[in-house]
C-alpha cells in the first residue's frame, strides 16, 4: 500500500482494543430501526398512512434502503480493515476467524430454531421450498422468491448471505492491493451490477412491479452481482478516506454544510421511488446513487467529528439500537411471529400491541445476546487474532 493511503489511517487498534465510532452506530441505529419498523408497524398499516399522510408514506414505505446502509457501512469499515492490513501475512488467518466468531453463532442458532420447528412442528411444506442446505452455506439469496418458498423469520438473511459472500471474495482483491487495482475493481462492479439489474427488469417485465423495491435487491437475479455495486461502493469510501488530498476537501466548511443536503436526497430518492411506481431509472441506477449518498455522509461525518449532524448520531437512542443491530436484526421476525402465536384467539392477535410487545423482547433480548454471547466471544477473538491496525466498529 502506498504511504499515501496508509498514512491516512484515522483510528487504529491498538493491543486488541475496540474502538468504536458512535456516529457510525448511530447510522446503523436509524438503519435497523427503520427495518424493524418497516417489518412490523409500515408495511402492515400501509394503508392507513397512506390515506392520512401521503408524503409520509411515500418515504417510510421503502424502510428498505435501512439494508442498503447496511452494506454500504460493511463495505467501508471492513474494506478499511482490508485496506491497512493489505500487507499483512498472518491478516487473512485472522479476518476469518474473527469474521466467522462474530457472524456464525447467532445466524445458526436462527437458522436450526426456524428450520428445526419447520420440519418437525409445521405444516406440510411445498414441493418449491428453498434448499435447508442453502441456509447453511449462506447460499439462500440465489433462489428467487416468486419461484421458491422462503420461510418468514428467515427471509432478512438474504441479506446477510450477500455480505458473507462478500466477506468470502474481498481479501482475495484487496490483500495486497494498489490504488489501481481499486479504481478499476469498483467501477467494474458497478457496470456489473447496473447490467445486472437492466436484464433482471427487461425479464421480469411486470412481475417485478409486484416485489421489487428500490433497495429489495434480493429480488434480482442473481442476487449478489445485482447488489455488490452497494458493497463496493463502501469500499471505495474507505479508499477515498485514506488519501491525505481528499480527507482535506471533505474537512472544508463547505462539505461539513453538505451532510444535510445529502440527507434530503436519501429521503427524496425514496420517495421518488414509491410515487412514481419503480421508473427504469431507479430499478437500474437508484442503488448506486443511493450508495454514494450513504458513503458521502460516512465520509463527512467520519472526517468532521463536532458537527451537529454527530451529536444527533451519538444519542443514546440511536447508538443503542446500533450496537445491537445484528441481533435485532436477525430475530426481530421470529419474535414477532411467537408473540403472535401466545395471543392467538385473542383480542391482541396479530394487532399493534403484540408489536410492540415484539419489539420490546427483541431489543431486551439483543441487550442480554451481546453481554454474554456476542461480545465476550467477539472480545476474546479480538485478543488472540488482533489486526495489526484498523478501525473497528464491528
Amino acid at each position: 500500500m502506498t504511504e499515501k493511503m496508509r498514512g491516512a489511517n484515522f483510528e487504529d487498534n491498538h493491543a486488541g482494543k475496540l474502538i468504536r465510532i458512535e456516529p457510525l452506530d448511530g447510522l446503523r441505529g436509524i438503519a435497523i430501526l427503520a427495518i424493524v419498523f418497516g417489518h412490523l408497524f409500515i408495511d402492515p398499516y400501509e394503508r392507513v398512512i397512506h390515506h392520512y399522510t401521503p408524503c409520509l408514506w411515500a418515504m417510510l414505505r421503502n424502510f428498505r434502503w435501512g439494508v442498503s446502509l447496511f452494506f454500504v457501512i460493511s463495505g467501508f469499515l471492513i474494506g478499511g480493515i482490508l485496506l491497512d492490513n493489505s500487507f499483512s501475512k498472518v491478516f487473512l488467518k485472522s479476518f476469518y476467524i474473527r469474521r466467522a466468531i462474530r457472524i456464525l453463532p447467532l445466524y445458526y442458532i436462527l437458522v436450526f430454531f426456524i428450520l428445526g420447528r419447520e420440519y418437525f412442528f409445521g405444516d406440510t411444506l411445498p414441493t418449491n421450498i428453498t434448499p435447508f442446505w442453502s441456509y447453511l452455506f449462506f447460499l439462500q439469496n440465489f433462489w428467487k422468491p416468486q419461484y421458491y418458498y422462503h420461510f418468514v423469520e428467515a427471509g432478512v438473511t438474504w441479506s446477510l448471505a450477500i455480505e458473507e459472500q462478500f466477506y468470502l471474495l474481498a481479501p482475495l482483491f484487496l490483500t495486497g492491493s494498489t490504488s489501481k487495482i481499486i479504481k478499476r475493481v469498483v467501477p467494474l462492479l458497478i457496470i456489473i451490477s447496473i447490467c445486472c439489474r437492466t436484464l433482471c427488469r427487461l425479464h421480469l417485465g411486470l412481475q417485478f412491479q409486484a416485489y421489487g423495491h428500490l433497495i429489495t435487491l434480493q429480488y434480482l437475479e442473481p442476487g449478489f452481482l445485482s447488489t455488490i455495486d452497494v458493497i463496493a461502493i463502501g469500499v471505495w469510501g474507505a479508499f477515498i478516506l485514506r488519501i491525505k488530498r481528499f480527507q482535506a476537501i471533505l474537512t472544508t466548511r463547505f462539505s461539513r454544510y453538505c451532510a444535510v443536503p445529502i440527507v434530503g436526497a436519501i429521503l427524496t430518492l425514496a420517495s421518488i421511488s414509491i410515487q412514481m411506481r419503480e421508473p427504469f431509472w431507479i430499478v437500474v441506477f437508484g442503488p448506486d446513487i443511493l450508495g454514494f449518498l450513504f458513503v458521502g455522509l460516512i465520509l463527512i461525518i467520519v472526517l468532521n467529528k463536532k458537527i451537529f449532524i454527530n451529536q444527533l448520531l451519538s444519542t443514546r437512542l440511536l447508538t443503542i439500537p446500533g450496537k445491537y443491530c445484528y441481533f435485532i436484526y436477525l430475530f426481530h421476525q421470529v419474535m414477532f411471529a411467537n408473540a403472535n402465536l401466545f395471543f392467538e384467539g385473542t383480542v391482541f392477535y396479530n394487532g399493534f400491541i403484540v408489536r410492540c410487545i415484539a419489539v420490546s423482547i427483541t431489543f431486551a433480548s439483543s441487550i442480554i445476546s451481546w453481554r454474554f454471547l456476542e461480545y465476550p466471544m467477539s472480545n476474546q477473538a479480538r485478543k488472540k487474532w488482533n489486526y495489526p491496525q484498523s478501525q473497528e466498529n464491528l
